[in-house]
């Protein structure tokens, strides 16, 4: 998937989620996001960096350390600028729990208030000079509606390494600093709500879903070999096919030219959240 085909999405659940010339009133002040977005600009010297994405209007609002730490004009970074320096690899994987969570946070399932609710990742970045560094995202709630919708999201940023590690999956995670069975709960329903997604959809990664099936039964039955499974999913003439043909999709697509196994690859889009 490419920045636009992206964006495309992107846009499309907006559009679905936030329809135009809706009037939404709000109930964070400006007072409160400005102390928060104050706080947090301290920290930017801290390999940190962060902005919002204001959901109704499609646009970046308050972008503070993008110039010192990926060498972007904080005042120019636009969505499509953002979706164009994600890794590619991980731009399906983050559109489908993109929409999971935020069906989630808008459902009348749980209470979303404002910087309580994280929804993190792992993420490499294209910095400026044209090389990949790894951060940790973390989405927190920044605007929501009278009715309960999230209307703005802050995205935070912290460096975990100056380069791109080919080992390192999304590890989607929603917490929150509710009671621990809310958490629980939320995150769980969040990655329900991704599996319906993927369900639905005829590819993910470039994988169909008979080979979606397939690495999710190597992750379903972590004791069982390679052969078995295969037994057991009642393949037998086209087993060394699906083998070679899941191998070459996963170091083509993921751009890691390590993976040698089935179980390899299973275990990554595990990480993922695909499977």
């Amino acid at each position: 998937m490419n920045p636009d085909e992206a964006l495309v999405m992107v846009t499309s659940l907006l559009d679905k989620l936030y329809p135009q010339k809706t009037d939404y009133i709000t109930i964070v002040s400006n007072e409160k996001q400005k102390q928060e977005v104050q706080k947090l600009a301290e920290l930017i010297k801290y390999d940190q960096f962060f902005f919002v994405l204001d959901l109704v209007n499609r646009k970046v609002i308050h972008a503070h350390g993008l110039k010192k730490w990926l060498g972007y004009d904080e005042g120019n970074f636009t969505l499509l600028k953002y979706l164009s320096i994600i890794h590619p690899r991980h731009l399906e994987s983050l559109n489908v729990f993109a929409q999971a969570a935020f069906e989630t946070a808008n459902s009348k399932e749980h209470q979303i208030s404002f910087m309580e609710q994280k929804y993190s990742v792992q993420l490499p970045l294209l910095h400026e000079s044209g090389n990949y560094i790894s951060t940790k995202r973390s989405l927190y709630p920044f605007q929501i509606s009278e009715d309960g919708k999230v209307l703005a999201y802050l995205n935070h940023f912290t460096i975990v390494k100056e380069d791109f590690d080919a080992t390192i999956a999304l590890n989607p995670e929603v917490k929150t600093t509710n009671q621990k069975s809310q958490k629980d709960l939320a995150n769980i329903v969040v990655k329900q709500k991704a599996k319906i997604i993927i369900a639905n959809s005829s590819k993910i990664a470039g994988f169909s879903q008979r080979q979606l099936k397939i690495l999710r039964a190597m992750v379903d039955n972590p004791i069982k070999n390679q052969g078995q499974i295969f037994d057991e999913l009642g393949i037998k003439s086209t087993r060394n096919t699906d083998i070679s043909r899941i191998i070459t999709q996963a170091r083509l697509y993921y751009e890691h030219e390590d993976f040698t196994t089935l179980k390899e690859i299973a275990l990554f889009l595990q990480r993922e959240g695909l499977i």
